[in-house]
């Protein structure tokens, strides 16, 4: 009987250390949102893993990889072809044929599983399906493009957690981001987005409280103001270009200034949907696109980084 149900980024984790745990066999199914990913498993190690997002075949991965020409793997695909039914194994003709050296076949499907093991940490929820099998039998009926490759030595699920916690600690570089609005709801429907994406996210109810919160946070790295409140009101975003002055890595996005005469501090300016809109029949799909507006406004403040938003 398969073991089933939903999950977020922590049960990702804490599902992973108990297949390694416990040495499990079987195979790991994940959805979310349109994605998907599958894991096989051997006695709790990852042997073969392929997702909707990341399904490079053996061939491709050569050749990106510079070990092996675009002429070389179609002339050993029509190898294949050419030898009819019950063909070798792409991998065993580039090896034989073309001077591959397994060694590199494994380290390239083993990088690639990888990938396609911590991308699924990345996702914030969805549904898992475990399906049990027999030791030996896992990969059976598991193929990443014409013919199946299986590690022969199995990445251990629990290095595969530990990695992802360490890429999460070096996420910790990407830029602060601030949010000041008078709309607590949506602070939270921000926090809630961003957090998702792997943010640090500050929520404020007044300019004093960025103040604060800047005071607060003793680090190197560009903080982002994202500031949705009335540019004529007292305390208003006018008074955050001080912050300019006092901290040399904040950067303004100011959120619902008029279309005219630019946004503060020469940042980006982004037009934020009414509460009527965003509380309306179709407030999830304007919600969405007023978050495609402001990741592009993030983008423009950060001056197309790598840290900017993805």
């Amino acid at each position: 009987m398969p073991l089933e149900g939903t999950l977020n980024y922590l049960d990702v984790a804490h599902l992973l250390q108990v297949v390694g745990a416990s040495q499990k066999s079987g195979v790991l199914e994940i959805s979310w949102e349109g994605r998907w990913a599958r894991l096989v498993f051997e006695r709790g190690d990852l042997l073969c893993a392929e997702a909707s997002a990341c399904h490079d075949g053996i061939g491709t991965l050569l050749v990106k990889a510079g070990l092996l020409s675009g002429d070389q793997l179609e002339a050993a695909l029509a190898r294949q072809r050419d030898e009819g039914p019950g063909p070798r194994r792409l991998g065993a003709i580039l090896c034989d044929e073309f001077g591959i050296e397994p060694e590199d076949i494994e380290r390239l499907l083993r990088e690639q599983f990888e990938r396609v093991a911590l991308d699924v940490f990345s996702w914030p929820g969805g549904r898992f399906v475990f399906r049990f099998r027999e030791p030996g039998s896992a990969g059976d009926r598991f193929r990443l493009d014409a013919v199946e490759f299986i590690l022969a030595v199995g990445i251990r699920a629990g290095l595969l957690v530990e990695k992802a916690l360490e890429r999460d600690r070096s996420a910790t570089l990407r830029p602060r981001l601030i949010f000041l609005d008078r709309d607590e709801a949506l602070l939270g429907r921000y926090r809630e987005h961003w957090q998702r994406k792997g943010y640090a996210v500050t929520c404020c109810a007044a300019p004093s409280e960025v103040v604060a919160a800047l005071d607060l946070v003793d680090e190197p790295l560009t903080r982002v103001v994202v500031a949705g409140w009335d540019r004529d009101a007292s305390g208003g975003v006018q008074d955050l270009l001080g912050l300019q002055s006092r901290y040399s890595d904040v950067a303004i996005v100011e959120v619902g200034g008029g279309a005219s005469g630019g946004s503060v501090g020469g940042g980006a300016i982004v037009c934020k949907p009414s509460p009527e809109e965003l509380g309306g029949p179709h407030g999830d799909m304007c919600f969405a696109v007023f978050m495609v507006s402001l990741e592009r406004a993030l983008t423009q403040v950060l001056g197309g980084s790598g840290d900017a938003p993805s």
